[in-house]
C-alpha cells in the first residue's frame, strides 16, 4: 500500500482520539451511574422527617452525582454523534486508497459486478424455460393428432411441433452455457486477484434438452407420451422452484463476496491505525474530539441538504 494521504492520516488520528475518549469515558460512566443508583437506593426512609442539614447533605450528594453522570453522558453523546460520520469519511478515503494502489482490490470489485450479468442471464433463462414448456405442451398435444399407428409415424403438424420444441430447447441450453460462463469467469477473476476463497455464483444444470426432444420423436406414441410427461415435469419443477433457488444461492454468494471484500478493507483499516499510532498524543484527545465534532457539523452544512437547512423555508407564494 502506498503512503497514507495527509487527509486520511488526519482522519485516522481523529478516530484514534475518539476511540481513546470512549475507552476513558465508558468505564467511568458505568462507575458513576452505579454510584448514582446506589445513592438513590439508599435514600433514607421518612426522608421528609429528617433534620434539615441531613436532607440538605443528601440532596447535595445526589445533585453532584447526577451532574457528574450528566457531564460524562454528554461526552459519550458527543462521541456517538461524531463517530458514525467520521467512520464513513475514513471508509470512503480508504476505499479510494485501495482502488488507486491495490489492483487486487479493484479486480475483486470488478469480479463482484459479474453477478449482475449473471442475474440478467438468469432472467433470460427463465423466459426461455417458460417458452420451452409451452412448446413441449404443444408438441405433446400435436403428437396425438394424425398419428399413424400402423407405421408409427407422426403427422406433419406434429413434426413441426417437435422442431419448434427443439429450437426452444436449444435456446434454453444457450442461456445455461452463458450463465455458467459468467460464473466461471467470476471465479477466475477472484482467483487472479487473490480472493480464491470467494463463494462462487451457482452454475446451472447442463441438460441436453434438444437431444431429449429429438429422441422422443423417434419413439412410439405411448413411449413418447411418457417421455413428454417426464420432460415436462422436470422442466416445470425447474421453472417453479429451481430458478428461485438459483437466485437465492446467487444472493447468498454475493453477500459472502461482499463480506470478503469488506474484511479486506477492514484489515487495511487496522493496518493504517497501527501506522498512525505514533502520531496520537493522548493529551490532545479532548481538543481533537471537540474539533472533530466541529468538522463534522461543517461538512454537513456544505451538503445540498445542509445548505437548504441554513436558508430556511421558502417564503409563501404571493397571493
Amino acid at each position: 500500500m502506498s503512503a497514507i494521504p495527509r487527509e486520511l492520516q488526519d482522519l485516522l488520528v481523529r478516530e484514534a482520539h475518539l476511540r481513546m475518549g470512549r475507552a476513558q469515558l465508558a468505564p467511568i460512566l458505568a462507575e458513576k451511574e452505579a454510584e448514582l443508583l446506589a445513592l438513590l437506593t439508599a435514600k433514607p426512609k421518612l426522608f421528609s422527617f429528617l433534620a434539615k442539614d441531613k436532607r440538605d447533605d443528601y440532596e447535595a450528594q445526589l445533585a453532584e452525582a447526577r451532574d457528574t453522570v450528566q457531564l460524562i453522558r454528554t461526552g459519550v453523546d458527543q462521541l456517538d454523534r461524531v463517530e458514525p460520520h467520521l467512520r464513513k469519511l475514513i471508509r470512503d478515503a480508504i476505499e479510494d486508497l485501495l482502488r488507486s494502489s491495490c489492483p487486487e482490490y479493484l479486480e475483486a470489485l470488478a469480479a463482484r459486478q459479474q453477478k449482475e450479468d449473471w442475474r440478467r442471464c438468469l432472467e433470460r433463462f427463465a423466459e426461455r424455460v417458460y417458452e420451452f414448456l409451452q412448446a413441449l405442451g404443444n408438441a405433446r398435444n400435436m403428437a396425438c393428432t394424425g398419428y399413424a399407428r400402423a407405421t408409427q409415424s407422426y403427422s406433419q403438424s406434429a413434426v413441426q411441433g417437435f422442431v419448434i420444441a427443439i429450437t426452444a430447447a436449444q435456446k434454453v441450453e444457450s442461456e445455461v452455457l452463458f450463465a455458467n460462463k459468467i460464473a466461471e469467469t467470476q471465479a477466475m477473476m477472484y482467483q487472479a486477484s487473490g480472493f480464491a476463497n470467494a463463494q462462487p455464483l451457482p452454475k446451472l444444470r447442463v441438460v441436453s434438452y434438444a437431444v431429449w426432444v429429438s429422441t422422443i420423436g423417434s419413439r412410439s406414441l405411448n413411449e413418447a407420451q411418457m417421455q413428454f410427461e417426464s420432460l415436462i415435469s422436470d422442466t416445470k419443477q425447474l421453472y417453479d422452484t429451481g430458478i428461485g433457488e438459483l437466485l437465492a444461492q446467487a444472493e447468498a454468494a454475493d453477500r459472502a463476496q461482499g463480506s470478503l471484500i469488506e474484511n479486506y478493507l477492514e484489515a487495511a483499516w487496522e493496518q493504517l491505525r497501527e501506522e498512525i499510532a505514533p502520531l496520537v498524543n493522548p493529551d490532545d484527545t479532548e481538543r481533537s474530539v471537540a474539533d472533530s465534532e466541529s468538522m463534522v457539523v461543517s461538512l454537513a452544512r456544505q451538503t445540498a441538504l445542509g445548505r437548504l437547512a441554513d436558508v430556511g423555508p421558502a417564503p409563501p407564494a404571493a397571493g
